[in-house]
């Protein structure tokens, strides 16, 4: 709750990854911490996917593979050997987090310019519930602005103007309401 009202949490889906696919004009919609195979055969695919996750992570924020590596070790239960490491980072080549500062700070100036309150957390951004379809909004814009093109989100509940929205085609869909 902000103010006694209750909250709506809306996050960049792999926005990292999201913003350096960007950069390079490759398009995704899936979740690519998940290769669809595994290639350390020593790990199930979830426990691969958690240590893609992490090591792209940690790697955006490095200035080298090293650092990256020691990065991942300290951070993760799973021991991998640098070969290993290298072979699943070979996916992900490039580093720029301050693109990620630099949604975040649109997206914050824009609610304080409308006297909102907003919390950020990593890439997701905490408002009332009735400022959903704004956020929604500015997190458009911000990612527009900064990496040119929209990226994809994820959010716990609808805001008001989803729901009512909802609400509104079911009322209208033939095969609920004939008239």
């Amino acid at each position: 709750r902000i103010d006694d009202v209750p909250v709506v949490e809306v996050d960049y889906k792999s926005l990292h990854p999201a913003i350096l696919a960007a950069a390079k004009g490759v398009d995704f919609n899936k979740d690519c911490y998940d290769f669809g195979e595994v290639i350390i055969p020593r790990l199930t695919a979830s426990e691969q996917r958690a240590a893609v996750k992490l090591l792209v992570l940690t790697a955006i924020n490095a200035s080298e593979r090293d650092q990256a590596f020691q990065a991942h070790r300290d951070g993760s239960d799973i021991t991998l050997k640098n070969v290993e490491l290298s072979k699943l980072l070979d996916t992900f080549i490039g580093n720029n987090p301050y693109l990620q500062s630099q949604v975040t700070e649109i997206i914050i100036q824009n609610f304080l310019n409308a006297d909102k309150p907003i919390l950020s957390v990593h890439d997701s951004y905490l408002v009332q519930e009735q400022d959903v379809d704004l956020l929604l909004k500015q997190m458009k814009l911000a990612t527009d602005k900064v990496v040119g093109k929209s990226l994809n989100v994820d959010q716990d509940y609808l805001s008001y103007g989803q729901a009512q929205q909802r609400i509104n085609d079911f009322k209208q869909d033939p095969e609920v309401n004939p008239l």
